[in-house]
């Protein structure tokens, strides 16, 4: 996070139980997400800021062991970061659902005031072809758009949001297959 000069950063299986925050021995503020004490360490989600992030911070919600939202106060408006781990694209049709559906009403009772960012782990390909979603996506995607990037893109395209990796060109070197 230092080295990349980051406020805010969001972490995917983290692998604990539980929720709770942790300070760190460099004075940076961690808040997680977790699973119950009967499920295996998998999963996890979390939150790690600066110590000037976490002045801003006015509230945090654990959401699921895959979602993770946090407010804060910025000059502008409040902002509110929901970080998450998206299934895989070969997990069972109904639990994605279901993960979807929890994103999605996650989002949607986010104050209307508020600016959003939605990030994390989305298991997903976006491709370069979006037409008909030209609102939520630019043509820099690679690959072609698997079943995940087609639920997260509708996500998107309902909740206003637009798939910022897709609106500007990145270096070879950047891209993932």
């Amino acid at each position: 996070m230092t080295n990349y000069k980051l406020d805010i950063m969001g972490l995917s299986e983290t692998r604990w139980k539980e929720s709770g925050e942790i300070k760190t021995r460099n004075g940076n503020f961690l808040i997680f997400s977790g699973v119950g004490e009967d499920i295996e360490h998998r999963s996890g989600m979390g939150i790690l800021m600066n110590k000037e992030a976490q002045r801003s911070l006015m509230e945090w919600s654990p959401i699921s062991e895959w979602i993770i939202l946090a407010r804060f106060k910025t000059k502008i408006s409040n902002l509110t970061i929901i970080q998450y781990y998206a299934p895989t694209e070969t997990t069972d049709k109904d639990m994605k659902e279901k993960f979807y559906q929890r994103l999605l009403e996650t989002t949607t009772a986010v104050q209307k005031r508020d600016a959003i960012i939605v990030m994390g782990d989305m298991n997903a390909k976006f491709g370069s072809n979006n037409e008909g979603v030209e609102h939520v996506m630019g043509r820099y995607g690679i690959g072609n758009m698997n079943e995940n990037g087609k639920l997260f893109s509708e996500l998107c395209a309902s909740c206003d949001l637009i798939i910022g990796g897709t609106v500007s060109p990145h270096k070879t070197c950047h891209k993932m297959s």
